[in-house]
């Protein structure tokens, strides 16, 4: 995977937040940052594709399918997280 440098700018406060938490989990800075950033967009990708359910269940969506596809958007984000890859 090529990686690109990005400069970005946060109160010093989160910096410091960041450092800590980073630290706990023994890893480094830009590989916290990372990780949350995939975090993030993948529960982004998964909102998304719930209100697309809900919003098919509104127009009298079966149940049974309903279940079915949020248990596979489920599936799809848990392994999008375990592969580092956003959904």
């Amino acid at each position: 995977m090529a990686y690109k440098r990005v400069l970005i700018n946060i109160p010093e406060e989160l910096l410091e937040e960041v450092d800590r938490v980073a630290r706990l989990e023994h890893c480094m800075r830009s590989e916290f940052v990372r990780e949350a950033l995939r975090y993030r967009i993948a529960r982004s990708n998964f909102e998304s594709s719930l209100a697309r359910l809900r919003a098919q269940a509104d127009n009298d969506y079966p149940e049974a399918d309903v279940d079915r596809d949020v248990a596979g958007a489920l599936a799809e984000a848990r392994a999008a997280r375990k592969s580092g890859i956003a959904a």
